[in-house]
């Protein structure tokens, strides 16, 4: 599966800090669609997915995964 990440949240995770992305992390677990899901594995995600943020340079980012 190939999904795009928006222009706007990938300029947002290039500039996050990792405090930040921890915080975004626990606020998203409380969300019905990722309740239950442990804070910690949504923190790594999203330090995965802004580490090409930041390299991306302006270029458009996608999250590709197999199911």
């Amino acid at each position: 599966m190939i999904v795009a990440v928006t222009d706007t949240l990938r300029d947002a995770l290039a500039d996050a800090a990792p405090a930040t992305l921890d915080a975004a992390a626990l606020r998203l677990t409380s969300t019905e669609e990722l309740a239950g899901l442990d804070p910690a594995g949504i923190a790594d995600f999203l330090v995965r997915l802004a580490g090409p943020a930041r390299r991306a340079n302006g270029w458009h980012l996608y999250c590709y995964w197999a199911l």
